[in-house]
């Protein structure tokens, strides 16, 4: 049995005038809402084997506030991947347990894709920032195989 964590990254400052958004960083409530989602994944017994990480100073902050001491593999391909190729990194990907953190829409969209039945929660289909999904595969990895354990927002953890 294998167990995706899919994450969206946390508040973000908004891009300035010519700036790489890809070295945008958190802000306070973001680094709080990543703070409490990392908590909160510990204390419900989700702890991953195998992190994988955009390279986006949003998403690596993100990481940080969650403080996981597991395996961690910075990939840029996630930065801009669509959600075939998300799919393709969590199907070639060793781990019983594995953290995703990436950024819209492919995150929220590959959610959508993986289980076979949607949550009955009003932020579901907008995958806000600090969302996070716990998915359970009993076989591979693949579309509408999943079966969504957990999906909570940083408000659901206040």
């Amino acid at each position: 049995m294998k167990t995706v964590i899919l994450i969206r990254h946390s508040k973000a400052e908004p891009g300035a005038a010519g700036q790489d958004d890809a070295t945008r960083s958190l802000t306070m409530r973001g680094r709080a809402a990543a703070d409490a989602l990392g908590g909160w994944l510990r204390e419900t017994g989700w702890v991953p084997d195998l992190i994988l990480c955009s390279p986006a100073s949003r998403t690596r902050e993100t990481l940080s506030e969650m403080a996981f001491e597991s395996d961690l593999e910075v990939r840029k391909e996630i930065y801009e991947a669509k959600t075939d190729d998300l799919m393709q990194i969590l199907q070639d990907a060793e781990g019983e347990t594995i953290l995703l953190v990436g950024h819209n829409p492919a995150i929220g969209d590959l959610a959508h894709v993986l289980v076979s039945s949607a949550p009955d929660h009003p932020r579901w289909e907008t995958y806000p920032t600090s969302a996070a999904s716990v998915i359970r595969f009993h076989e591979d990895v693949e579309p509408g195989a999943g079966e969504l354990v957990e999906f909570v927002t940083p408000q659901d953890l206040v």
